[in-house]
């Protein structure tokens, strides 16, 4: 009988899946290097990347690992956390003065375009790279105090398709075909090559879960 193992996510998948650099999540590993070790779950090779197979980590221990980090910084907590201070809405602000105001560090601020992208409050479009009018941060930022979290958490009735995608990936490694999948899985067919082509940021918690029964059935 196989066994099924932990969902496993590669620095890559956890810097994509929180809207992070790379080289952040690398900082977060680093400085709580016993903790990551212990969420380690195997390596695989990732299909399109080239070099050694990549670590991979218990994807519920990180998530986890970041929504205790949301939570405890001040923009983690419902309501706008902005430090006090007046400032002219027209100003054109980059990300330095923006995570001052915010109370962050930079590398999150500079992470919010693509962590918010996908949800109801999507973070203000800027003047020129780099470069925000401060009235647009003010007023998405009183937004997000009741929009809460980011990303599609926020949207009704589904889930995040990122780790449905994963799952497919790796029954494709297996052997499956996207046929196969939809067949062994239940989910059907058109979800399946939409979810695989990055094409649903949402979909159905049942299928998701479809997916992680069959790749747990196969000890993928």
């Amino acid at each position: 009988m196989l066994m099924s193992t932990p969902l496993g996510l590669t620095i890559h998948e956890i810097a994509e899946q929180q809207g992070l650099s790379v080289h952040t999540v690398k900082l977060h590993r680093g400085k709580n290097q016993e903790m990551w070790q212990g969420w380690e779950v195997g390596e695989r090779r990732v299909p399109g990347r080239r070099g050694r197979p990549e670590k991979e980590y218990d994807a519920a221990e990180v998530a986890r690992f970041y929504d205790e980090r949301e939570q405890a910084s001040p923009q983690g907590k419902r309501g706008p956390k902005r430090r006090s201070g007046v400032y002219d809405p027209e100003e054109i602000v980059g990300w330095e003065t923006i995570a001052e105001r915010l109370g962050i560090n930079e590398d999150t601020a500079r992470g919010y375009p693509s962590r918010y992208a996908r949800g109801s409050n999507p973070f203000p479009q800027h003047i020129r790279r780099g470069r925000y009018r401060w009235g647009d941060i003010v007023a998405w930022d009183d937004r997000r105090g009741k929009s809460g979290r980011p990303g599609p958490r926020t949207i009704p009735g589904g889930v995040a398709a990122h780790r449905a995608r994963q799952h497919i990936i790796q029954l494709k490694v297996s052997g499956l075909n996207l046929a196969d999948i939809a067949r062994e899985s239940g989910v059907p067919a058109r979800t399946v090559h939409r979810v695989a082509a990055g094409e649903l940021t949402v979909i159905k918690p049942e299928h998701r879960d479809a997916l992680l029964a069959l790749r747990s059935r196969l000890g993928r």
